[in-house]
């Protein structure tokens, strides 16, 4: 199967995630994997200018939400995954794949469609059943946001506020609309655009119920 051409886009954001190689889990405990992921995109923002919406790492595979206003998101992902591979390899004194395969990406055309997949993407640790709600999730940039500390935790990553989501002052309405679960006909619709190229227009009625679950975030 041929590789799906990279749609370049130096305004709209990405929706990016990768996988560990066999579904297996990372090779380091999770608190060393965000340190050189974390430490990694604060290099990709100063090599290729990025913003970084939100980052949450999984126990076998990550999420990323990222602008690339100077370069192409074909560079700064082969940047990541090459030195990450590269880092955990060396730091876990092992050799070979660490990802499995190409990371997976798709482009976010609307402020609304944007304020979803991040829901989902924030909420993916509940949905695995690892946590009950998104603020208790360590390997999550929404506690940066929320200026959490973890003792030994570090975080080098360029976390880029976008307070039109969650502002000072506001933070329990925006906690309960994340902590509140999709439908599940909405979610599916929310994970199955996310594995195509472009965060596509929903089925008639959805976008309602998204636009109503939206109007506080605009």
């Amino acid at each position: 199967m041929s590789r799906k051409s990279l749609i370049r886009s130096v305004e709209n954001p990405y929706h990016v995630t990768a996988r560990v190689d066999n579904r297996e889990v990372f090779p380091l405990a999770l608190d060393k994997i965000w340190e050189i992921q974390s430490k990694l995109l604060f290099e990709c923002s100063i090599l290729f200018g990025i913003r970084v919406h939100a980052f949450v790492l999984m126990p076998n595979h990550f999420h990323l939400l990222i602008t690339t206003p100077e370069a192409d998101l074909g560079k700064v992902m082969q940047y990541l995954m090459q030195s990450a591979t590269w880092t955990i390899n060396s730091k876990a004194g092992r050799s070979g794949h660490v990802f499995g395969g190409r990371y997976h990406w798709t482009l976010v055309g609307t402020p609304l469609y944007f304020a979803h997949a991040l829901k989902y993407v924030y909420r993916n640790p509940v949905k695995a059943g690892i946590c009950e709600n998104v603020e208790s999730y360590s390997y999550s940039s929404l506690n940066i946001l929320l200026g959490k500390d973890y003792p030994g935790f570090k975080c080098w990553y360029p976390f880029d506020l976008d307070r039109y989501l969650i502002v000072p002052n506001d933070y329990e309405a925006k906690l309960k609309w994340l902590n509140t679960p999709f439908i599940s006909e909405h979610e599916n619709e929310i994970r199955k655009n996310l594995k195509k190229t472009r965060f596509a227009e929903p089925k008639k009625g959805w976008l309602k119920v998204l636009r109503e679950l939206g109007e506080h975030l605009v």
